[in-house]
């Protein structure tokens, strides 16, 4: 298996700003053209990380918008997400990394991305 993948961190930079980098390289706009050049390059497996950010806003409240997207496309393309749950940069409301609170939403994205993509198309064995 080769993989590639898109850097989807958020962290505190210089200056304690924060810097998207999904936004910076202009994936939100244009993330199904990027999707569209793995799997013309022939790459079946793809890193890929949830907008930890922009999809967990609060205590049991969620944005999948994005994601189920984003999800939908992957698998429609025939591309294989290893998902990436957390990948420098929680949301600014959880303060400083409380366990439980990310352990939680870990669950719940995980809960999310195995609806959109069945398991079993997670570990393909060649016979």
């Amino acid at each position: 298996m080769f993989a590639v993948g898109i850097e989807c961190s958020n962290p505190v930079v210089s200056g304690n700003r924060r810097v998207d980098e999904l936004e910076a390289t202009g994936h939100y706009a244009h993330w199904k053209k990027d999707l569209s050049l793995v799997r013309d390059l022939g790459l079946r497996y793809l890193r890929y990380g949830p907008p930890i950010h922009r999809v967990y806003l609060g205590p049991g409240q969620y944005d999948w918008d994005f994601m189920d997207r984003v999800m939908a496309e992957m698998s429609r393309l025939g591309i294989r997400p290893i998902i990436d749950l957390v990948h420098f940069g929680l949301p600014d409301w959880l303060g400083k990394f409380p366990e439980s609170r990310v352990a939680a939403a870990n669950r719940r994205i995980r809960d999310r991305v195995l609806q959109a993509v069945p398991l079993g198309s997670l570990f393909h064995t060649r016979q």
